[in-house]
């Protein structure tokens, strides 16, 4: 492959077969002496390879005359059946994020707003735009990352088809991990395995616990109540699924507060996980204003007005952290959109928000 050459345009780099490493052999346009060919071929025959970076492949080709095809590690891996369906919905979400940056641009509000989306399910009790807006972002997910991120993937494309209690947690806290900025998708797969398992420890508890509104507990009935976490940890464990570590502390902490009032470990602040955090409010949304708390339903509308106004109401939490609780303050209070030209506003929650499912059909 060097033929008779002894000046070369690009780098030559040899890969150890004992360390697994690849260094820095010959500088481009450096002499191939006799000593260092003898080098060369006592490595290879040792197992070792010669290298040249991969952004350097185009002069190596030039230089050496061959075709892309010619070298077996410059050819592209045909992608498997999930690898292709996850990359077509990125780039159909990609296609999604490009129009709404146009759509910005002229000072209009993108094709989908979280804040408008969840204001108008609320009114409507029908989540099901937001739980398939949350579907469609998890199966674009990488299926090489992790089993958890696979896996989160693979629950969203299969639960995530109607409107449950559940798709109601997942969907509200993956919306509000992304408002938060926390959008890696390894952490939202953390975050969604750990809202889809959560509260599996129900399953193991008496059925008195499903019709009783926590407030309406005794002290004996609310430490049972309490074991939950414990509990879904317990059986995730004895199933013998693979999670990430991160997923099962989400789990365990999604009711743990701020200032040390949750529970199981009465963990404080920083001491918490971000995501369980995020879990921990968007479960106390759905059990507030379903009923399960107080035994009353309350409107979506009226908890946040608790939450903005501190309204100390029986059973209502607001100890998620100020990040959180601020973003918890305007959740159905959609952005200011400003027109560049006259920087005229655009109050996005007066245009009926179309969800990205609709956008991506």
């Amino acid at each position: 492959m060097l033929k008779e050459d002894k000046i070369f345009p690009f780098h030559l780099h040899v890969y150890n077969p004992i360390s697994g490493q690849y260094s820095e052999y010959l500088p481009a346009n450096s002499p191939l002496t006799k000593a260092k060919i003898q080098f060369i071929e006592y490595l290879i025959e040792k197992g070792g390879e010669l290298a040249v970076y991969k952004n350097q492949s185009k002069t190596f080709l030039r230089d050496r005359n061959f075709n892309e095809d010619e070298i077996p590690h410059l050819k592209k891996r045909e992608l498997s059946y999930l690898e292709q369906k996850a990359e077509d919905r990125a780039e159909k979400l990609a296609e999604i994020k490009k129009e709404d940056e146009e759509r910005a641009e002229k000072g209009e509000p993108p094709a989908f707003v979280f804040q408008a989306t969840l204001a108008e399910a609320a009114e409507n009790d029908d989540y099901t735009p937001l739980i398939l807006s949350c579907r469609e972002h998890l199966m674009a997910f990488s299926v090489n990352i992790s089993h958890t991120v696979s896996l989160a993937s693979y629950l969203g494309e299969v639960l995530l088809k109607k409107d449950t209690y559940i798709n109601r947690i997942v969907a509200l806290s993956f919306h509000l991990a992304k408002t938060c900025d926390l959008d890696g998708e390894e952490a939202l797969a953390d975050l969604v395995c750990a809202a889809f398992f959560a509260h599996l420890g129900h399953t193991q508890m008496n059925l008195a616990f499903s019709h009783t509104p926590q407030n309406k507990m005794n002290e004996k009935l609310k430490k049972s109540y309490e074991k939950h976490p414990g509990l879904a940890h317990h059986l995730l464990k004895k199933s013998g699924i693979e999670l990430s570590d991160r997923t099962k502390f989400i789990i365990f902490e999604h009711h743990e507060r701020w200032d040390g009032s949750g529970y199981p470990s009465m963990k404080v602040n920083t001491h918490i996980d971000s995501m369980a955090l995020i879990l921990g409010a968007c479960s106390h949304i759905m059990e507030y204003t379903s009923g399960k708390i107080t035994g009353e339903e309350v409107k979506l509308a009226t908890m946040v007005t608790y939450l903005k106004e501190k309204s100390f109401q029986p059973g209502l939490e607001f100890e998620f952290g100020d990040f959180i609780y601020d973003n918890l303050e305007n959740l159905l209070k959609p952005p200011k959109i400003k027109k560049k030209d006259n920087l005229e506003e655009f109050d996005s929650s007066e245009i009926e928000a179309d969800s990205e499912v609709k956008s991506a059909a």
